[in-house]
């Protein structure tokens, strides 16, 4: 259950923020408040896409270094991993040792942890080329920054929905394979 569990509950909480910034952002444009009192100063916007940019190149070099332990495709790993090496271990009638399951249970586990958290970068690298793109869009056009940002933010959460659905797609089917 936890397989499941956890990775859903990462993609849950992707999809609730996401709702709650198109909300805003579709209510901003449908009311039209452009007031001085909410718009963005476009400085904010460059600093804010600037700073989180670093942080997504983190995440991003993270993501890279672990891909080699986290791979989908189970034939990369040796045969000696999925194996027990001490003596002790009871064999069943197909050969396969005790140590082999845990480990091979594990390993759709990981992959669909890593998928949800990797949901996550992807939508906050998204969001952050939108602010870069709304900030250059306000300073070129004249457009004020809470209104380029808001439709950003809606633009990337149809992306980032997309990634939900395709993340609650694979759990479904995970959740089958488990029970």
């Amino acid at each position: 259950m936890l397989e499941i569990g956890i990775p859903l509950v990462s993609i849950t909480c992707l999809f609730t923020v996401t709702l709650y910034v198109t909300y805003s952002a579709v209510l901003l444009l449908l009311l039209k408040k452009h007031d001085d009192e909410t718009n963005v100063n476009v400085y904010y916007l460059y600093g804010f896409a600037g700073a989180n940019f670093f942080i997504d190149i983190f995440g991003a070099i993270l993501f890279c270094y672990q891909k080699g332990d986290n791979s989908e495709d189970n034939s990369e790993l040796s045969p000696s991993l999925l194996q027990n090496s001490s003596d002790t271990s009871s064999q069943s009638e197909n050969g396969s040792t005790d140590s082999e399951v845990p480990i091979k249970s594990s390993l759709p586990t990981r992959n669909l942890n890593m998928k949800s958290a990797y949901a996550h970068v992807v939508g906050d690298t998204l969001r952050t080329l939108s602010l870069f793109m709304a900030a250059i869009m306000s300073d070129l056009f004249g457009i004020r920054g809470n209104v380029t940002d808001a439709w950003a933010a809606i633009i990337v959460s149809i992306t980032i929905f997309i990634l939900v659905i395709h993340m609650l797609i694979e759990l479904y089917f995970a959740s089958k394979k488990i029970t």
